[in-house]
């Protein structure tokens, strides 16, 4: 019978949803970043495989045997490693560019299957988060493009043995695919390093959007949506740097400012501890940190006086103008705040101390004539004849 089962059925389905397990494959699932980083690893993968299997192929095989199998798998193995360089190129820019859709889809009409033009939209993303020393890995990582691109600039020269006029492509080329998976390895070794360098910087863009969202609303009066914008982007910078950070710090810092404005002591106190805390573990190792912490241990000591705790305000107001980088307005503050806690105990001699204190900051620092030292002398003068 020249016809048998083996060949093909009437009836039977070439794509069928339906098997035993482990022999459907999932394709297709998850939004476009996750698919096209699926596609792009899958032509890296597959190609290394079918590498892989050939090294080990030649403990049994004959030499004729596995040259043949090299010069037979060439075409796909190239033709794979092309298209995961094409796609890596292309999901860089799509996913970390900060461009609209419409620029996207003009970025792929334009390109086609291009290299060259593909890394022309790719080369300053890569380029924006790589130290000056590690700019020598981007030129080799380009001059790798250029190589792949004079041996097949269209995408069509390991699709076919020959063109559209029916021209061989290729007369007895020889490539050294082993060479070539090497190569292929360290441009994914490359764009490994750069790809979480590349979500810091784009999960930092968000964040510091979210925090000018925040502040904007903060402005506006618009309090609880304030503090909601700013949560969010505290927790997406924690997620990237850890608690132990400046930037957590400073959030923490105005986010107990707002919750301050809005009246909520507890909630306030709980994130200017948080700051506090934090500088407390950051301080020894960034000895440089331009950070003005009096700031915070003046908020904490108004909420200890305003809670009536007065021995913790003063402790807290006392902390603030012996803080580094502390400026004359915070020492101006806390020298106020220490008065006023001293007036509430019925302590006449400390609050002229202090009193006095804001008036010499005020003359050294404003003049004579300056509203603030006016406004300090005429605050000593109604407590010296109110307490009499």
């Amino acid at each position: 019978m020249r016809f048998n089962d083996e060949f093909p059925q009437k009836g039977k389905v070439l794509f069928s949803a339906k098997g035993k397990k482990f022999e459907v494959a999932h394709i297709g699932h998850g939004n476009v970043m996750n698919q096209i980083l699926d596609y792009v690893h899958g032509y890296l993968f597959s190609a290394n495989a079918l590498l892989d299997q050939l090294e080990e192929s030649k403990e049994y095989s004959t030499k004729e045997n596995i040259q043949h199998h090299l010069d037979l798998y060439a075409m796909p193995i190239i033709f794979m490693y092309r298209q995961y360089f094409e796609l890596s190129l292309k999901q860089i820019y799509l996913e970390y560019s900060d461009t609209s859709f419409a620029e996207q889809e003009e970025m792929i009409k334009n390109t086609q299957h291009n290299l060259i033009k593909a890394f022309e939209y790719t080369k300053p993303i890569i380029a924006s988060v790589l130290e000056n020393s590690e700019k020598q890995y981007l030129d080799a990582f380009e001059n790798y493009i250029k190589q792949f691109h004079s041996y097949d600039e269209k995408s069509f020269n390991f699709r076919y043995p020959y063109d559209k006029k029916l021209n061989l492509i290729f007369n007895n080329k020889k490539i050294n695919l082993y060479n070539l998976k090497e190569r292929m390895n360290e441009i994914e070794e490359f764009l490994c390093h750069i790809m979480p360098l590349l979500d810091i910087k784009r999960s930092n863009n968000s964040m510091n959007k979210s925090r000018d969202n925040a502040i904007k609303l903060w402005k506006e009066n618009k309090l609880q949506e304030a503090v909601n914008e700013y949560l969010e982007a505290l927790n997406k910078k924690q997620f990237v740097v850890g608690e132990k950070h400046i930037d957590v710090l400073i959030g923490n810092a105005e986010i107990g400012i707002i919750y301050l404005e809005k009246k909520q002591l507890k909630e306030a106190f709980e994130h200017l501890k948080k700051a506090e805390n934090i500088y407390k573990d950051i301080k020894s190792f960034i000895p440089a940190i331009n950070f003005n912490i009096s700031r915070v241990f003046n908020y904490i000591g108004l909420i200890f006086e305003i809670e009536r705790k007065y021995e913790n305000a003063i402790e807290y107001y006392t902390k603030s103008f012996n803080a580094p980088c502390v400026d004359i307005m915070q020492t101006l503050i806390a020298y106020r705040g220490i008065a006023d806690v001293y007036e509430y105990q019925g302590n006449k001699e400390k609050v002229i101390e202090y009193l006095n204190k804001v008036i010499v900051i005020c003359e050294e620092n404003y003049g004579i004539e300056h509203e603030e030292t006016i406004q300090a002398k005429k605050k000593l003068e109604i407590f010296i004849n109110t307490d009499n």
